[in-house]
C-alpha cells in the first residue's frame, strides 16, 4: 500500500504532465493559426487573443507543467514535510 505522500506525488507528476501535454498541444495549433491566419481569428464577445499571445501564455504553461512533473518530490516535501522524500 502506497502512504498518502507518495499518492500525492504520483498525482502531482500526472497533473504536470496533463498540463505539459496540452500546453504543448495549444502551441502547435497557435502556430498553425498565426501561420495561417495572421488576422485574430477568435470571433464572438470574448477576449480577442492574438496567437502569438497565445503562445507566450502557452509556453508559461509547459513550465509550469514541467516543474510540476519534474520537481513532484519538492511539492511533497512542501506538502508533507521533509521526512517524505521519497516519491
Amino acid at each position: 500500500m502506497m502512504k498518502p505522500s507518495s499518492l500525492f506525488g504520483v498525482f502531482i507528476r500526472a497533473v504536470g504532465f496533463l498540463i505539459l501535454a496540452y500546453a504543448l498541444w495549444q502551441i502547435i495549433v497557435a502556430v498553425v493559426m498565426a501561420v495561417v491566419l495572421p488576422e485574430p481569428a477568435l470571433t464572438g464577445p470574448s477576449v480577442h487573443i492574438w496567437p502569438w499571445t497565445h503562445i507566450m501564455l502557452q509556453v508559461l504553461a509547459v513550465l509550469f507543467g514541467a516543474l510540476c512533473f519534474f520537481r513532484a518530490d519538492c511539492i511533497v516535501r512542501l506538502a508533507y514535510g521533509s521526512d517524505s522524500a521519497e516519491v
